[in-house]
């Protein structure tokens, strides 16, 4: 693989970790190795899957996606946000894989005799099961990730737009009194899932 400025290997590096650990908390590695080789510390391999692996991809794709804009506004020289161009780009790169992924998962409990109800598709079909207590874990458990990294491409042009009128700085410090103010809320009143 050959390095330039928009490919580092360490965000591919880091993708990689992510994905192999949360590969190994899904499928059980370390319960399985415990359970053979009869050693109960491989239980723990399951922890940085379990914990931070999805945390990891959010990070991850978050600084991919502000690497690109950041780069367009550089390029483009007038500081302007094209949202447009921006969701197109957003929706095209998402949207159609997650839709095949939903109909094949619906396919799939269908073939196992299980209805499915007109809301549940509703609510996946735009994305908003990952907010809804009744439909979060319904028709495929992972696909509740794509409905998180939805809502994070609809905050960012806000965010972004105010990094561009006040600076890194203090756009990062308002950036991290909100998602400090989400955790204490959410912690609150929505855990465990309501």
């Amino acid at each position: 693989m050959t390095s330039n400025p928009t490919n580092l290997i360490s965000i591919n590096i880091a993708r990689g970790l992510a994905a192999f650990s949360v590969f190994v908390y899904h499928y059980g590695v370390g319960t399985i190795a415990a359970k053979y080789s009869g050693i109960t510390q491989f239980n723990w391999i399951a922890i940085p899957g379990a914990i931070y692996g999805v945390t990891l991809f959010f990070v991850i794709s978050g600084f991919c996606i502000h690497g690109s804009e950041w780069r367009r506004l550089q390029h483009r020289g007038d500081q302007r946000f094209d949202g447009r161009a921006y969701f197109r780009r957003r929706v095209l790169r998402i949207y159609p894989v997650y839709i095949f992924s939903l109909a094949i998962s619906c396919a799939l409990i269908l073939a196992n005799g299980v209805k499915l109800c007109a809301g549940d598709i509703f609510y996946h079909v735009l994305l908003l099961h990952g907010f809804s207590q009744a439909y979060f874990n319904s028709i495929n458990l992972v696909l509740w990730t794509i409905s998180i990294e939805a809502f994070f491409y609809v905050i960012y042009p806000l965010w972004l737009d105010y990094r561009v009128k006040v600076g890194l700085h203090q756009s990062f410090i308002v950036g991290a009194g909100i998602c400090l103010s989400s955790l204490i809320v959410s912690a609150i009143f929505f855990y465990p899932y309501g």
